[in-house]
């Protein structure tokens, strides 16, 4: 609602428009649209979780799995506190536990307010997966740019990753609301071709390097996800140790690259130059296995 203009005020803003002898301050429309101002409460005032402007939306379509991070201050700060409750419920009862009533109630915010930003609990678990892929990849990414980084650091971040957040979050959602390939296998796929780059990888590489490093990676994978579950000390609990369990794994990487290649090795087996009628050179070549001394 806005004031028009008074009877004295009209005829000065409008010379020659027939202008009704109002009373000063009488609300009515006003005569000119262009000065109209709209005074109902913005959006933003009333939820900090809407959109800041129309021209930018924090909220993209529906099919746009990666939601654009807010630029107003409390509306990252809410969003943070949907991430965190998602996260900590997923960790205590799976994708199950991850409802919309029990990440408004955790995050401290209304289920109203999730819905401005959520179309409901499916899109807030695809948008969960999708960011902690993109955070797990910009670390790793920052990790072997560094100068100093070789093989041993380098997977000490891969086990602590696979310890904590956001990796953590890609492992539990791996095959929920996730695209093919999976989040888990673009990961795993990008790390192995990394770790091939640094020695005891042979250049060029070898034609089964790349699954001995995927080898690798899913073994540091499910000792992580055996660590965050075994409880006590007991002969087989994994320690939570990224350091330990990154030495382990490199000492075995180290030890299936420089051995042997089996796939080289000449499998066939050696021929007697005498012929198979020498009676001793066929006895020698037979060795009963039960005979430890043999």
């Amino acid at each position: 609602m806005v004031y028009a203009l008074t009877d004295k005020s009209c005829r000065d803003a409008h010379p020659g428009a027939l202008c009704p002898p109002t009373p000063r301050g009488t609300p009515m429309p006003a005569l000119n649209p262009a000065a109209a101002v709209d005074e109902r409460p913005s959006t933003a005032a009333e939820d900090p979780d809407v959109a800041d402007s129309p021209e930018t939306p924090d909220r993209p379509p529906s099919d746009d799995l990666l939601l654009r991070v807010p630029q107003q201050h409390r509306s990252r700060r809410t969003l943070e506190s949907f991430m965190a409750a998602a996260r900590h419920l997923l960790g205590q009862g799976g994708e199950a536990a991850v409802t919309v009533s029990d990440v408004a109630r955790r995050a401290k915010v209304s289920v109203g307010a999730f819905y401005t930003r959520f179309e409901g609990r499916d899109d807030l678990i695809r948008y969960l997966g999708e960011r902690s892929f993109e955070e797990a990849i910009e670390e790793w990414e920052a990790e072997i740019d560094r100068e100093d980084t070789g093989l041993d650091p380098a997977l000490s971040h891969l086990a602590a990753a696979f310890l904590a957040e956001p990796l953590r979050t890609v492992v539990r959602l791996d095959g929920y609301q996730d695209p093919a390939p999976s989040r888990l296998r673009r990961f795993e796929d990008r790390v192995a071709r990394d770790l091939r780059l640094f020695d005891p990888f042979p250049s060029p590489p070898r034609e089964d390097d790349l699954l001995r490093a995927l080898f690798l990676v899913g073994g540091l994978r499910e000792l992580a996800r055996r660590a965050e579950r075994d409880e006590g000390e007991t002969e087989t609990a994994v320690p939570a140790d990224p350091d330990r369990l990154a030495r382990i794994a490199a000492s075995m990487l180290t030890g299936a690259i420089t051995s042997e290649d089996p796939t080289d090795a000449d499998q066939t087996p050696p021929t007697d130059p005498e012929g198979p009628g020498d009676g001793k050179a066929q006895a020698a070549a037979e060795v009963d296995p039960f005979d430890v001394w043999g």
